[in-house]
């Protein structure tokens, strides 16, 4: 796992994003995944401490993720994506959603559709520019290739119906496999984009497998199934680092993932109040399986995590104070464009995970003799 944090960054700069959906951060911790966990403390940048905001469902976070904007600014609430689209002119817009669609006000769990309803508009607006149209604008290509669930394609512009794209004039593309069984097919392609030498700028994989595993069987570190199903992931990840050309280029790999879950045994009075939200259901409603997420008062629920390795300039440890969803797109950002075009971008995160020149507000280690007289204290 050394090889993992080991880079001479003489060449270009890339990025490796990997997106695991329903990956809960202390399930990964007690799996057998070394990949993963090697990327984060063996001179990586992490914090397993990530609160996914007030919406622990995956559109809304993962548009998050991916816009570096806030639901009120994207107003993808629910699973729905449906309400994405292109105008004649090109634009990604937003169709209005609907007003609460719960039953009643006597429904148990009514209370949690305050934050997940924001009232209605009465016009499409646009839906913010992704981190790969970002780069487009830059002159850099991106590649998508996703496992599973094809929703993040859709709200960086792409078509639900589709199964290989080329968007945003050709800079980006995106690839769909739509079965459990096409992880293998998805980590071939993505190691392809990889070892291209005039390869994209910025390659992202997204796996759907956990969070379809957790559905089915529980989301929990007693589950056996989930916790296969996160190794089953890492594995893909460790062939994914092993087609890293640390010596030619320089390479962020950064990877988070949107929310928890609760295994199969939640509480009936937990899970009701779930699904007795119709608005927590939209889209995609969770009835059908065994376990489900969206409770933002469980933290089971809520927390992730965000792991950043190898890049220049990193700087290895916590990141401290925990980083924020927000936080990720201008953190990935920052290794491909210059510093005005990130500023221009006006993003409400912040670059982390990085020494101070570099825009983070990262907690620097303390001085060398502090650790010192820490040594002498001990004796």
């Amino acid at each position: 796992m050394g090889s993992y944090v080991t880079s001479k960054r003489n060449g270009r700069k890339r990025v490796l994003v990997i997106f695991i959906d329903g990956c809960r951060p202390d399930a990964l911790l007690s799996a057998n995944a070394p990949a993963l966990k090697g990327l984060a403390l063996q001179g990586g940048a992490f914090s397993f401490h990530v609160d996914c905001g007030p919406i622990a469902l995956s559109a809304p976070s993962w548009a998050t993720i991916v816009t570096g904007t806030p639901a009120s600014q994207h107003l993808l609430d629910t699973n729905d994506v449906s309400g994405i689209y292109r105008d004649e002119a090109g634009a990604l817009l937003i169709k209005p959603f609907k007003a609460c669609i719960c039953p009643s006000s006597t429904v148990p769990g009514k209370e949690l559709c305050a934050l997940y309803r924001r009232g209605i508009q009465e016009r499409a607006v646009h839906f913010p520019p992704s981190i790969f149209s970002r780069l487009a604008m830059s002159g850099k290509r991106s590649a998508l290739i996703m496992q599973g669930w094809n929703a993040v394609g859709v709200m960086c512009g792409g078509s639900a119906d589709f199964h290989r794209e080329k968007l945003e004039n050709g800079h980006f593309q995106t690839w769909f496999f739509p079965s459990n069984d096409d992880l293998e097919e998805a980590t071939k392609v993505t190691r392809n984009q990889i070892c291209q030498p005039d390869g994209p700028d910025l390659v992202t994989i997204f796996t759907a497998l956990v969070d379809i595993v957790g559905h089915a069987n529980g989301f929990g570190l007693d589950v056996p199934e989930y916790i296969k199903a996160i190794e089953i992931a890492d594995g893909s990840v460790a062939q994914l680092l092993g087609a890293l050309n640390l010596e030619l280029d320089d390479w962020l790999v950064a990877v988070t993932t949107d929310h928890g879950g609760t295994p199969a045994y939640l509480p009936a009075y937990l899970r009701d109040s779930v699904l007795a939200c119709g608005c927590l259901q939209a889209g995609s409603s969770q009835a059908k399986y065994r376990a489900v997420h969206g409770n933002t008062q469980l933290r089971q629920d809520t927390q992730t995590f965000q792991i950043f390795a190898h890049a220049r300039s990193l700087q290895a440890g916590e990141i401290l104070p925990a980083p924020d969803p927000l936080d990720f797109a201008p953190t990935v950002l920052q290794q491909l464009v210059d510093e005005d075009t990130l500023m221009q971008a006006a993003f409400p995160g912040k670059v982390k995970g990085f020494h101070a020149e570099s825009g983070s507000d990262m907690v620097p280690p303390p001085p060398q003799q502090w650790a010192s007289r820490t040594r002498k204290n001990e004796r």
